[in-house]
């Protein structure tokens, strides 16, 4: 039990941390695609007009002064009038002293280019690879298994027994994404739990023995809530979810096998997707699973995952 809420603060410490470090939504705007000299930019809270000036942004350093072009919805056309821009750099607004300068610095071959069918077609189209909302994947993942069990070694008396093993998963990964800030993660797969540990009375194996073990194959579909903390090119997040885990294969000594059914799990978990192109992540998380227990098992495992994913 102590382990268990001891990871339970953990998790709490690290997500509350990060959420107080995460920026407001306006301040969350970033680069979603560069083609030439404009680009397309994700909006969250900034309420903007045409000719804004604004700039593009890395590690705090400023890399690229960016105009509005045109604006619907939470996107936005821009022209990169100064520097380099690339996807994912975060998007500030420049100085008033700047904005009120915004007409005299428009080059006068903007009113030409701002009407053009290229821009129109590509505005309208920014639900490319870079922006979508729908990405399929795998993960494999290694986990770190323990339970404690309250074993019968005579009628009237038992002992308690703690396990801790290892296994591996791999698992099929969807990603829907609502927003900048809200998504959902689906999982599918194999999941293997293996424990071990020893008794001082003879508790296992109908009693004959102090050694304990137990090794099954799950089945699973899980279901996680992502809510971003950091926005790209390191999306960092930190989720909740609940999972459906049915055994497929079973080798126990500390248990009856009759008692191991199909049974759910609640996570908590926090990830990074980083961003190699237009279509390709690479997804990474660390969550922690508590199973739903009896009055005489608890189990949990707390996995590294990671793996590839493609938008479309």
């Amino acid at each position: 039990m102590k382990r268990i809420l001891a990871s339970l603060l953990f998790f709490t410490i690290i997500v509350t941390g990060l959420q107080l470090l995460s920026p407001t939504p306006a301040e969350a705007a970033r680069v979603a695609k560069v083609k030439g000299k404009k680009a397309i930019i994700v909006l969250e809270g900034m309420n903007l007009k045409r000719g804004d000036l604004l700039y593009a942004t890395s590690n705090g350093k400023k890399k690229a002064i960016l105009q509005v072009l045109k604006t619907k919805g939470r996107k936005a056309l821009v022209r990169i009038r100064k520097g380099k821009a690339q996807r994912g750099y975060r998007v500030v607004p420049r100085s008033n002293l700047a904005r009120k300068n915004r007409q005299r610095q428009r080059p006068q071959e903007e009113s030409h280019e701002d009407s053009s069918p290229s821009d129109d077609s590509e505005y309208t189209n920014s639900d490319s690879k870079a922006d979508s909302n729908f990405a399929i994947g795998a993960l494999v993942g290694y986990g770190i298994d323990s339970m404690d069990a309250n074993l019968s070694y005579s009628s009237n008396d038992k002992e308690a027994v703690s396990m801790t093993g290892s296994g591996v998963s791999v698992k099929i990964l969807g990603d829907l994404k609502f927003s900048n800030y809200f998504g959902f993660r689906i999982t599918t797969g194999l999941e293997q739990f293996n424990v071990y540990g020893e008794g001082e009375e003879d508790v296992c194996d109908d009693q004959t023995t102090t050694e304990c073990t137990t090794e099954i194959s799950f089945i699973t579909l899980d279901g996680l809530l992502k809510v971003g903390l950091l926005n790209a090119p390191f999306g960092i997040w930190g989720g909740a979810g609940v999972g459906l885990l049915a055994p497929s294969s079973i080798n126990t000594t500390a248990l009856d096998e009759s008692s191991i059914t199909t049974t759910f799990a609640g996570y908590v978990a926090l990830g990074f997707d980083i961003y190699a192109g237009d279509s390709l992540y690479f997804p990474f998380q660390f969550d922690y699973a508590l199973f739903n227990n009896s009055a005489d098992v608890a189990t949990t495992i707390i996995a590294i995952r990671g793996g590839l994913a493609f938008q479309f």
